[in-house]
């Protein structure tokens, strides 16, 4: 019975060893392209009640891609702060001194490739680097976004995010990707007590 048993468990481990699907490149490389590294740090022990006034500050950082598509790219990112500060509870501001509705604090962000903004200058004046480690036939970009305090003027809280550009998305994907990223960075400020 036994002479039987050890080829017939043999049979089997082959049977399932040879079952086991390995990852081809192409999967590799488009895991890697969704991969997205975070890093922030709080500067001050500020944070904001719910219903707090926000405003957004956008900085162009300067790009090498038409000003078109940097305006287009923006919009979907201040949209989607706009959206997870809204859904933390916090207002946006008008900045109209005469209605009384001056913003508490101010949300800066800038998006860079990294031919335009290497990670030896993020890291140099920014201070924050996520450490995304390039990779063969795929563009990195950075999110940077801090938050200013505006009765002080003093940065209280910033953040990184590095990860792979997608060039082959639709406008609704870009839209998602933009979302993503965003509340990926953001939810360490949002949980600030």
């Amino acid at each position: 019975m036994n002479k039987l048993c050890y080829p017939l468990i043999l049979f089997c481990t082959l049977l399932v060893s040879a079952c086991v699907q390995t990852v081809q490149p192409a999967d590799k490389d488009q895991a890697k392209q969704s991969q997205l590294a975070i890093s922030s740090v709080r500067d001050m022990p500020i944070s904001y009640a719910k219903g707090a006034k926000f405003s957004l500050s956008p900085k162009f950082i300067n790009a090498s891609f038409s000003q078109a598509e940097q305006a287009s790219i923006y919009e979907s990112y201040s949209k989607a702060v706009n959206q997870a500060l809204l859904a933390a509870g916090y207002q946006p501001s008008n900045n109209q001194p005469s209605n009384n509705q001056q913003a508490e604090f101010t949300v800066v962000f800038g998006l860079a490739l990294q031919q335009d903004l290497p990670d030896s200058k993020i890291s140099e004046e920014f201070g924050v680097l996520p450490g995304l480690s390039s990779a063969e036939r795929l563009e990195k970009g950075s999110f940077l976004i801090y938050i200013e305090d505006n009765i002080t003027n003093q940065r209280i809280w910033r953040g990184a995010v590095q990860g792979f550009v997608h060039q082959d998305f639709s406008p609704a994907q870009r839209e998602q990707r933009a979302v993503t990223v965003v509340n990926s960075v953001l939810s360490s400020f949002l949980s600030m007590k």
